[in-house]
């Protein structure tokens, strides 16, 4: 059975070859390490271990292994009072079930994400209601994709981050434009896609490229 010491010291190793790129190695050495662990273990000594281990099933696209991970996590974030860290189990078990098609638990995770994310503030709340409005658009469903973008453009200005504005602002455009109201789209990439270029995201490129193919803002445009 490992000690306390020897767990810390292999999970040290885990993080150093998933810092090396070598990420087959470090999920096939985390796996073991979290089979590994017993019973009577603490929760602040295992949840590293676990977290590790969905981070990597996560970074992997293990879309299954990584929701499972996730869920073993639950209740360690809980007893832990780990807020951010629900934020993020969240969220990426969203993208995941979405990945999966299980669009009721992924918009349920994605919620819960939100939720999480009042407590801890930004960027991670305008975060939590971006992924909704991504996956909303993903499923057609566009009044609900408006609203949750809106709502982070919203929560974004109040950030007052550039990178972030834009990204927000980028995304309400891209769901307008799905729809007729491409000169409200135009006005959002308009104000987006120069926020981005400051910021250095490297997203810009293709903004600006989808801002060009919208056209210019008509006179009039709101």
């Amino acid at each position: 059975m490992r000690t306390p010491a020897e767990i810390a010291s292999e999970l040290e190793r885990v993080k150093a070859l998933h810092a090396k790129d070598q990420d087959a190695e470090a999920l096939a050495a985390c796996e073991a390490l979290a089979a590994s662990l017993p019973p009577s273990l603490g929760d602040e000594e295992r949840f590293p271990v676990l977290w590790q281990l969905a981070d990597l099933r996560s970074h992997a696209e293990d879309h299954e292994g990584a929701v499972a991970a996730y869920v073993a996590c639950a209740p360690l974030l809980e007893r832990l009072g780990k807020h951010r860290g629900k934020v993020v189990s969240g969220n990426n078990r969203g993208y995941h079930l979405g990945m999966l098609e299980r669009k009721d638990e992924a918009l349920a995770a994605l919620r819960e994400a939100r939720e999480a994310a009042r407590l801890v503030g930004q960027p991670m709340l305008l975060r939590a209601y971006a992924a909704l409005a991504y996956w909303h658009q993903h499923w057609g469903e566009s009044d609900e994709a408006e609203s949750a973008a809106r709502v982070a453009v919203q929560q974004a200005r109040v950030w007052a981050d550039p990178g972030e504005l834009g990204a927000t602002l980028v995304q309400l455009g891209r769901i307008l434009a799905k729809t007729a109201r491409t000169d409200r789209a135009l006005l959002h990439f308009t104000e987006g896609v120069p926020l981005l270029e400051q910021a250095g995201r490297p997203d810009a490129a293709e903004a600006r490229k989808e801002l060009t193919a919208l056209g210019t803002v008509p006179p009039g445009a709101r």
